[in-house]
């Protein structure tokens, strides 16, 4: 584990004498689960406030069973793991969201004779749970699940096979917080090859978007509902390029604009494209590429937003794989130039994880070091993405590696990461913290009998960045 330095904070009194630059410092990685099962797969974390709810497959008596607990302050301490799903049979694959107080975790479980998304709800952040409900109708082959909460209203998305050759992108929803659902819609008129879609929810409005073959090309295509996925609109494909293909879509919301990003090949190489909505998805702007990295590959754009402000980050292939990221403060108009976020020489593995709020943005990614082995990173901004700091490994268990599944959540001044690691036996669930700290001559200055703990704590994090 990371030296404890940083949990003397608690007992630092700090004296401000003016706003200065803050840092972002992690605490001591931890694992989280109880050593229940034989083996911990598919972490996901959210957050709401001082609230976080962790969720994971954990393989328990011959069944995978969803389990999760809780957090009331950001992620310093956890509760007890608890098995949520029913038992009735095995299940994988969890998803988690949030708003306020109300939490939905979606699962696949196997019903004897296929799968099927089942959902189960909380009211109380995540501290008590109620039964398992049934999402999906047919127990054909599903994928690719995807989910949002707004106050009492929940929306699903994945794709199913039809039995007949064609995956199609589906849709079910919510409207007292997972406790019900409804007859699932077919969401388009394609009848080809639908996959990996995403969702997110402002109210009553409701924006997804997947990839869509059509015409042997895969494109990016778009639905929106204006009553909480009740109804929905025809289909329509938002890119402009319909001779090359598309992929792995995301959306966010800024302001009252819906911001669209994905990759797409431009005849030499994959570049990031993104485009905008004014009216919850009616129509949208013309693509525009952001990446300003013509003929290196890019990959995987994740998208995170507050306010005015976005911040979009993607892999990027240029030699190796690294992380880059680009920002807008005027919603989606114009980008920054693109900037490196690590500075290691070795591969990122997978997509990178971006959280945002007010203008501190944290990006958290799986890279390879000297050794192979794989350990997780995170750098932040705090002027929303326009510059970052240096990248940091939040984990130090340096003779096992992570797996590329994790989770990434943040509330204001506050981070939390979860992941997948082996401690030399079996998988375990992990998870680190970090604040958003006045540190140094520019910020506040600690007072106090536990006050060299700060530089013991500025001396681990110039290490750290070392690593």
């Amino acid at each position: 584990m990371i030296a404890a330095c940083a949990v003397l904070l608690a007992a630092v009194v700090f004296l401000p004498f003016f706003a200065g630059a803050q840092e972002l410092v992690w605490d001591t990685d931890r694992i989280i689960d109880g050593n229940i099962g034989t083996a911990n797969y598919e972490p996901g974390l959210v957050m709401q406030g001082s609230n976080a709810v962790a969720v994971w497959r954990s393989s328990q008596g011959g069944l995978n069973r969803i389990v999760s607990c809780y957090s009331s302050d950001y992620g310093v301490i956890w509760s007890t793991e608890q098995t949520i799903d029913d038992g009735t049979n095995t299940n994988d694959k969890p998803i988690v969201a949030m708003d306020e107080t109300n939490v939905v975790a979606m699962f696949k479980h196997f019903t004897g004779d296929g799968y099927r998304y089942y959902a189960d709800y909380s009211t109380n952040n995540g501290v008590t749970w109620n039964n398992d409900s049934v999402v999906s109708d047919a127990t054909l082959s599903q994928d690719d699940l995807v989910t949002v909460i707004s106050g009492n209203n929940v929306v699903a998305l994945w794709k199913q096979y039809d039995g007949e050759g064609a995956w199609n992108m589906y849709c079910d929803y919510s409207a007292d917080g997972g406790a019900t659902w409804h007859t699932d819609l077919e969401l388009e008129q394609y009848d080809t090859y639908a996959e990996r879609p995403d969702v997110v929810i402002c109210g009553n409005f409701v924006i997804v978007v997947w990839r869509q073959r059509y015409d042997d090309i895969n494109r990016i295509a778009s639905a929106y509902s204006s009553d909480a996925g009740a109804t929905w609109s025809t289909a329509q494909l938002i890119d402009n390029d319909p001779g090359n293909h598309a992929d792995t879509p995301k959306l966010a919301i800024a302001d009252d604009r819906v911001i669209a990003v994905w990759n797409q090949f431009d005849e030499t190489s994959s570049r990031i494209y993104s485009c905008y909505s004014d009216d919850w998805g009616l129509s949208w702007s013309t693509p525009v590429t952001i990446d300003n990295n013509p003929g290196n590959n890019n990959y995987d754009p994740q998208i995170a937003a507050d306010g005015n402000r976005a911040v979009v980050v993607w892999r990027g292939l240029s030699g190796k794989y690294h992380g880059y990221a680009t920002a807008t403060s005027d919603n989606g108009e114009t980008w920054t130039v693109p900037v490196q976020l690590d500075d290691n020489p070795y591969n990122i593995n997978g997509p990178l994880k971006v959280e945002m709020c007010c203008k501190k943005v944290v990006a958290v990614w799986v890279q390879e070091n000297a050794s192979g082995k794989y350990h997780i990173y995170s750098n932040y901004s705090t002027d929303g993405g326009a510059t970052w700091d240096e990248n940091v490994m939040i984990e130090d268990n340096t003779g096992f590696g992570v797996d590329s599944q994790f989770g990434l959540a943040m509330a204001c001044g506050n981070a939390a990461a979860v992941w997948r690691q082996s401690d030399g036996g079996k998988d375990r669930i992990y998870s680190n913290y970090g604040n958003f700290l006045n540190v140094g001559s520019s910020g506040s200055v600690p007072v106090g009998p536990l006050a060299a703990g700060i530089s013991a704590l500025l001396v681990w994090r110039k290490r750290r960045k070392q690593v």
